[in-house]
C-alpha cells in the first residue's frame, strides 16, 4: 500500500495485480488505496490461488511466503466492504483465479 500513496486520487482506469494479493499483510489496505487511485467506474484486476479450492499436491505452494489464502466469500466480502462493486470471479489457469471489481461511478 504504500507505493499507492504516490499515485493522485481518482488517476488510473485500471489497476492489476498478478500473485500479489496473497503476499500482503494489509489487504484491507491495499483494496482502500486501490478505489481511492482508480477513477469512477475504473477496473481492479486480480489474480491468485484461491483457498476454497483444492490445490494439486504437485503445484508448487511455498506457505512462508503467502500471507494469506483468501476464499472467494472472505475476497467479496473485503472487496465490497473497501468500496467496490460488480464483483467477478473466473477461472485463469491451475491454481490461479482472477477476481475483478469496479468502482462505482458513471
Amino acid at each position: 500500500p504504500e507505493v499507492a500513496f504516490h499515485f493522485k486520487n481518482d488517476s488510473a482506469s485500471y489497476i492489476s495485480g498478478l500473485d500479489v494479493f496473497e503476499h500482503l499483510w494489509e489487504p484491507e489496505q491495499f483494496l482502500k488505496e486501490c478505489l481511492r487511485i482508480l477513477k469512477p467506474a475504473g477496473q481492479l484486476f486480480l489474480m491468485m490461488p484461491f483457498g476454497d479450492e483444492l490445490l494439486p499436491e504437485s503445484r508448487f505452494f511455498a506457505p512462508a511466503e503467502h500471507v494469506y489464502l483468501h476464499s472467494r466469500r472472505h475476497m467479496r466480502i473485503i472487496i465490497t466492504d473497501a468500496g467496490f462493486d460488480r464483483i467477478n470471479f473466473d477461472k485463469w489457469a491451475l491454481g490461479h483465479d482472477t477476481v475483478s471489481a469496479r468502482k462505482p461511478g458513471d
